[in-house]
């Protein structure tokens, strides 16, 4: 009997020991990944060049980085999961170790002077909800590697300096409700793939139309439920939207559209009764364009073919009113 009491209490000795070995480890590593957040926290502010506002001044090592302005930890491990500094007059750039702040949900640097480029190391932080850059001067193009913050919800680079096409790996994102990037040098076609974002409740975009290159005007529309939105994915031809600025390159339909609209009849010779149908049948379109489910909407080619049936539609009735007033 005594036997077993020892050889009992030395396997739950050994139990016991193995229990505290996993706990010291557990321990530890807690403790290098909250070490690696204060340290890639040190390094976004020796990135810092002006701080007017003495925000940088709080981080320091005499309390807490969760105490450090800007700064919000989680309650359950205590690793950085908020960084918010927006409108501090801040300027500086973003380091490559911010993306060992893997637990990040939000980041917002709204209205600050920040430059170089978004860095791709940012794609690290795939726990990462809400990204708001935006009204800074970053440069470069949007980071392909954001296709890995796969629970993304709003991404935010409005009215910054960005070049280059949206990446078409931003496809992945399907869980985004606000894609703003709208205000930048952005070039190329809307993608496609836009239309399949069906939690999406706000977009905004840019068109340039130098060189052939277009996008779309600063917006910003709900996408469900709306009538008479476009889906992205219908904007293909920027002739049937945009009016162009060389007259040479006008065509034959457009230069008579100039003329209605120039003529001294705003209405161009048309009825009050034409013209609402027209509209009816623009709005038509429309409706049928604004369901909730991108499948339920209008294919792309039978949009664009309505749309210039109705656009012929109105030139021939303008034209066939204004010979009768002659």
């Amino acid at each position: 009997m005594e036997h077993h009491y020892y050889v009992n209490s030395g396997k739950f000795l050994l139990c016991f020991l193995h229990v505290l070995q996993l706990l010291w480890g557990t321990s530890g590593l807690d403790s290098a990944k909250i070490e690696s957040d204060r340290l890639a926290l040190l390094d976004f502010k020796s990135r810092i060049a002006q701080d007017p506002l003495q925000i940088m001044s709080s981080w320091n090592d005499s309390t807490s980085f969760c105490n450090w302005i800007g700064v919000e930890c989680s309650p359950v491990d205590g690793r950085v999961a908020i960084l918010n500094l927006e409108s501090q007059k801040l300027v500086g750039s973003i380091p490559p170790s911010l993306g060992n702040l893997t637990c990040l949900t939000g980041f917002n640097l709204r209205h600050n002077n920040f430059r170089g480029q978004i860095p791709e190391e940012i794609g690290r932080i795939q726990g990462l909800q809400d990204l708001n850059l935006s009204h800074n001067y970053f440069g470069g193009e949007i980071p392909m590697n954001l296709t890995h913050c796969t629970g993304l919800k709003a991404l935010d680079v409005r009215y910054n300096e960005l070049v280059g096409r949206i990446p078409d790996c931003l496809s992945s994102l399907l869980q985004l409700e606000f894609l703003r990037l709208g205000g930048n040098y952005l070039t190329g076609i809307i993608p496609a793939w836009i239309g399949n974002f069906s939690s999406l409740k706000a977009l905004s975009l840019t068109f340039d139309q130098k060189d052939d290159r277009y996008m779309a005007e600063p917006i910003s529309v709900g996408l469900k439920g709306s009538i008479g939105y476009i889906p992205p994915e219908y904007m293909g031809d920027p002739s049937m939207f945009f009016e162009e600025e060389n007259d040479e390159e006008i065509s034959p339909n457009h230069k008579e559209e100039k003329e209605i609209i120039s003529d001294n009849d705003p209405q161009g010779g048309i009825q009050s009764g034409e013209i609402e149908e027209h509209l009816v049948s623009v709005m038509r379109i429309g409706l049928a364009c604004s369901t909730t489910s991108p499948r339920e909407r209008m294919p792309m080619k039978d949009i664009l073919k309505n749309l210039y049936a109705i656009r012929d539609s109105f030139l021939r009735s303008s034209n066939r009113n204004r010979r009768r007033l002659r």
